[in-house]
């Protein structure tokens, strides 16, 4: 992002808050699979906790983006 004329702090935070998404994602799979004894019901248990990311981010969208909303939504 730098590359294209972006400030090099929100480029930084932009990547860290990519990396933190992932890293989150990484152990609610690791947690859902320790959790269920089959991979479909632990597949199922990780679309389930995306699914509520993305609620709460299309609801913090509605609210005018600076909600409560915005702690419960990754992507945001």
């Amino acid at each position: 992002m730098i590359g294209i004329g972006f400030a090099g702090s929100g480029s930084l935070l932009a990547g860290l808050t990519l990396a933190a998404s992932g890293c989150i994602f990484a152990g609610v799979g690791g947690l859902s699979a320790q959790v269920f004894a089959h991979s479909g019901s632990a597949r199922g248990g990780v679309f389930a906790v995306y699914g509520l990311t993305m609620v709460a981010m299309v609801l913090n969208n509605i609210g005018g983006g600076s909600t409560n909303w915005t702690w419960l939504g990754l992507e945001g």
